[in-house]
């Protein structure tokens, strides 16, 4: 139902944003600790 959400005409901008955008490419510019966040399980 969440990423159904993304395929909706008004949200599809974003959505096409979201799925181009390099997670790694973005952490390397961070300058602060982050947590990352994967999956459905936590271990």
């Amino acid at each position: 139902m969440v990423l159904a959400g993304f395929e909706a005409p008004a949200n599809l901008p974003f959505a096409r944003e979201l799925w181009i955008e390099s997670a790694s490419d973005s952490l390397a510019k961070v300058q602060i600790p982050v947590l990352v966040l994967i999956g459905a399980k936590d271990v």
